[in-house]
């Protein structure tokens, strides 16, 4: 894409793939070496991300994987936190405007859901018009369930 004749010929900006890592709670580890313990949840409240119900710490297995959280569990706050660490970096690159185009990949239709509510949220506090575009693709499959459009 970026060498391609839309770059090229001006039509396209060229894409900035940007990545970062999750540090549950500000642990030492990122999740992806350490994961998600048990304990890491106590006190937070949990949901299934496939029923909406309400999770109890001891449902939980001992270690998760970290990429892989947002598949089983909710945690509204974790949602929020990623959102707003998201929408500073597109003030960052915009020039304290977050107008660019962006796809977020998400761990599920739910979680993209609620992902997308978080960025209107924080789009709408701004005062800016635009709201947000979540596209979800779910890590086991490699087609793309939905994308959400700016109006």
């Amino acid at each position: 894409m970026v060498n391609g004749r839309c770059v090229r010929d001006g039509y396209l900006a060229p894409a900035e793939i940007e990545t970062w890592e999750s540090f549950h709670d500000q642990h030492a580890q990122p999740e992806h070496v350490r994961g998600v313990l048990r304990s890491d949840l106590a006190g937070k409240k949990l949901t299934n991300a496939l029923t909406g119900q309400p999770v109890t710490v001891d449902a939980v297995a001992e270690r998760n994987e970290g990429a892989a959280l947002e598949q089983k569990l909710i945690l509204p706050k974790r949602v929020g936190a990623m959102c707003q660490h998201r929408f500073e970096r597109l003030l960052l690159h915009g020039e304290n405007a977050p107008h660019q185009k962006t796809i977020v990949f998400c761990a599920s239709d739910h979680h993209a859901d609620l992902v997308t509510n978080q960025l209107n949220k924080l789009y709408a506090a701004r005062g800016a018009k635009r709201t947000a575009s979540v596209a979800c693709r779910a890590s086991h499959s490699s087609a793309w369930p939905r994308m959400t459009a700016n109006p």
